[in-house]
């Protein structure tokens, strides 16, 4: 799967979705979420300004095999 970043003046993700974002004040990449009129990073909603995202990537093979213990959810 090739990921690429994606320009926030190009377009925005799905709201709620958790995406790998880029800021101009962080040099590394952190998670967050678009709410459809900001960017979150955590359910306090603490905004912050970002230039650029990308989805997040699949979870590893053996992680989405897992299954949950019996009478557990």
């Amino acid at each position: 799967m090739e990921m690429e970043w994606v320009s926030c003046t190009d377009r925005m993700p799905p709201t709620y979705e958790t995406c790998i974002v880029g800021r101009p004040d962080v040099p590394w990449p952190i998670t967050a979420f678009w709410t459809g009129e900001k960017w979150c990073r955590d359910v306090m909603k603490e905004e912050f300004h970002v230039t650029h995202w990308m989805p997040m990537p699949p979870p590893p093979s053996n992680i989405a095999k897992v299954k949950p213990p019996e009478g557990s959810a």
